[in-house]
């Protein structure tokens, strides 16, 4: 049975048996046959190749390469007058199955462990040493004596199937599952049909798409004289996982006349295709891998690898993607974060190349987000494989994210409706009200990638997150987030969003002290949201209501997109050490002009006996306009103060106080010190 031809060749020809219609069995020569072709299911044309008589009833198609083009199955189908059809099935494959496995003849080749044969795959069943006979007989249709250990042997003894009012329908199962790597190749009976008009179809069970295929067909005859018909299988028709080495041949018809089928012998011969359990190569070795391979390679791989996977988890092509997203195929994990942290690597098609880490994952939709956009997006045709290694994400400039640097508390994907200085968090974010607020909340891919927030306020039924600044580019339902706890420490008496604002006072958050005038004396900065940039002093503060009335006026009022903090002085109660940093870019409607490179005004803490030299560096502060010379006083002072701090001498010397000119004197103050006292500065 040389039922496989390498694709695109022109050597060994496809013969064919034709025999007479008056008999059903004498070779019918002299012909010159019609031949068409089906190739891998495709509609049958005629062949290309030439069609020359070989003897006795047999004919011979030349190889072609047009015939042999394509991979797959290859039904021959010949006709011709005064002979029956003739049907033969071969296989186009990518390997010349002629061609045996020389071990000893291959250069650098070392067997380290196991037996290495080459793969079998021609065996002519009916000499075949690899043979195994039927297990069972089960009929569908029809009626049955003798039993399947009367097909065991060629001695006319026979297992017999007769129909029932003209359906005949029964099947023989083998199995090879007790030899490793066994692959039924082919069958052969002996045997014949009672009645000239009968003829069976003779087919094979497909496991892999659980179909029957027809491999032929036997013709009755009015005789009692045994005939043999070879029929070739595939790889499918071998069962796999719970049917291991299973094989069934079906004979099946109806409109039958007082048929029955006598089989004297039915044989199903095999191959087996031994397991390689170890093999070293040395030098440079020329050779094509088909198929899975496992194992690890040393050195370098030329040629078209199509995947070399090391702990890859998941694999397949892409449903469809954008830029900082892919949907993975359809039978993908329903766990939602199942693949976060691990790498996705598309391997071919659409974007192939590009690898990225997986930040957030939804298992109904089977969308992954990733931690920087595509170059070029995946699309449809985009194949990815996922590894199962934890990497940390990165962000555009390829640096390690800053939300990696500490645990993940939430990844998700922002909802539609973000404003200037909020975010919409996932639907999955907590429920519970403030939860987040502190943390920091980076955009890791979509739209706004690579801007870091802190949270000041969170709404646990609107999944409404505000934070401290607005954003430079608002987020929305494509930006994929992760929240980090933000371990830098803050000096800001309470921060939150404002419930309300009038131009003289501003409506703490429900979570404010409850105490009367705590806040008196403190800074109040509109951090993002109606006002931004704006800073007051606070000089009333109700416990009850909230309220912090403020002096001057903001120049917008505020109202309940406003982000607030307020900064506690030397002059207000609840003051802390340390420093913090603000953005102010107006006192009240006043603005405030820092110039000389001086970038935000430091408050809180005051001096603390650090050296200004390392708070703010060797060069001169430049001073700074704007700022009041009544209630922010202190403000203006400490940073005049620094100033003149770094240049004050130790041992006896005068320090000047200015105006918030940076001109003015405001006071001067007379000092005589030891090393240590000349550490101190006043303060007016």
């Amino acid at each position: 049975m040389s039922g496989q031809r390498q694709i695109s060749t022109t050597t060994y020809p496809m013969q064919f048996l034709m025999v007479l219609t008056s008999d059903h069995i004498t070779g019918a020569t002299g012909l010159s046959p019609t031949v068409t072709i089906n190739k891998n299911g495709a509609a049958f044309a005629a062949a290309a190749g030439a069609v020359t008589e070989v003897g006795n009833g047999w004919y011979a198609l030349a190889g072609n390469a047009t015939d042999r083009n394509t991979l797959g199955e290859l039904k021959l189908h010949a006709t011709a007058a005064t002979a029956d059809p003739a049907d033969k099935d071969f296989e186009v494959v990518s390997w010349d199955p002629f061609a045996l496995l020389n071990v000893s003849s291959i250069s650098g080749v070392t067997q380290t462990g196991g037996d290495l044969y080459p793969a079998v795959t021609n065996i002519a069943v009916t000499s075949a040493a690899l043979n195994a006979t039927a297990s069972s007989r089960t009929i569908t249709t029809g009626t049955g004596t003798g039993g399947v250990a009367n097909t065991v042997a060629a001695d006319l003894v026979y297992d017999n199937v007769a129909d029932s009012a003209g359906t005949l329908d029964f099947y023989y199962e083998f199995t090879v599952a007790a030899t490793n790597g066994a692959v039924g190749v082919g069958v052969s009976w002996l045997g014949y049909i009672v009645g000239l008009v009968n003829t069976l179809k003779v087919y094979a069970y497909n496991w892999g798409g659980a179909t029957w295929d027809q491999v032929g067909q036997i013709v009755g005859i009015a005789g009692t004289t045994n005939g043999q018909q070879d029929f070739e299988l595939t790889n499918a028709n071998t069962g796999t996982g719970g049917n291991l080495g299973l094989v069934r041949i079906r004979f099946s018809n109806t409109g039958l006349t007082a048929a029955t089928v006598k089989t004297d012998r039915i044989l199903l011969g095999y191959a087996v295709v031994q397991d390689i359990t170890a093999i070293q190569l040395t030098g440079t070795q020329t050779f094509n891998m088909v198929g899975t391979q496992t194992g690890n390679i040393t050195g370098n791989l030329s040629g078209s690898v199509g995947s070399v996977t090391n702990q890859t988890i998941r694999s397949g092509t892409a449903q469809a993607g954008n830029a900082a997203t892919i949907t993975l195929d359809a039978s993908a994990s329903a766990t939602n974060n199942l693949y976060v942290g691990c790498t996705i690597v598309l391997v071919s098609g659409t974007g192939a190349g590009q690898a990225r880490v997986i930040t957030n994952y939804n298992g109904t939709s089977k969308i992954a987000n990733v931690d920087r956009n595509w170059t070029t997006n995946p699309g449809a045709a985009s194949v990815f494989a996922i590894m199962g290694t934890e990497a940390p994400a990165l962000n555009a400039t390829l640096q390690v994210s800053s939300a990696a640097a500490t645990a993940v508390i939430l990844a998700g994907t922002a909802q539609a409706g973000s404003t200037t200085n909020t975010i919409v968090l996932a639907a999955a974010a907590s429920a519970t009200n403030s939860i987040y607020v502190g943390d920091l909340v980076t955009l890791t891919g979509g739209t706004g990638l690579g801007q870091t927030r802190t949270i000041v306020s969170y709404n646990g039924t609107t999944k409404v997150a505000t934070v401290d600044r607005n954003w430079t580019t608002t987020p929305n339902n494509t930006s994929t987030f992760n929240i980090v706890a933000n371990i830098t420490p803050t000096t800001f008496s309470d921060q939150g969003v404002a419930q309300a604002g009038a131009s003289g006072s501003i409506t703490l958050a429900s979570t404010a002290s409850a105490v009367n005038s705590i806040y008196v004396g403190s800074l109040v900065t509109i951090l993002s949201g109606t006002d931004s940039g704006d800073t007051s002093q606070i000089t009333a503060y109700n416990g009850t209501t909230k309220v912090a009335t403020v002096s001057p006026n903001f120049a917008v009022a505020p109202d309940t997109t406003s982000a607030y903090a307020v900064i506690p002085t030397q002059s207000g109660t609840g003051a802390l050490p340390g420093v913090q940093d603000v953005n102010v870019v107006s006192y009240g409607s006043t603005p405030v002009v820092i110039s000389g490179g001086f970038p935000e005004v430091t408050v809180g803490g005051y001096l603390s006996g650090q050296d200004p030299a390392t708070l703010w560096g060797a060069a001169s502060l430049a001073a700074c306009t704007g700022l009041p010379a009544t209630n922010g006083q202190a403000l203006t002072y400490q940073v005049q103060q620094r100033n003149n701090k770094e240049h004050a001498d130790k041992g006896t010397g005068v320090i000047t106080l200015y105006e918030n000119d940076g001109t003015t004197p405001k006071s001067t103050q007379t000092y005589a010190s030891t090393a240590a006292d000349a550490d101190r500065s006043a303060m007016a």
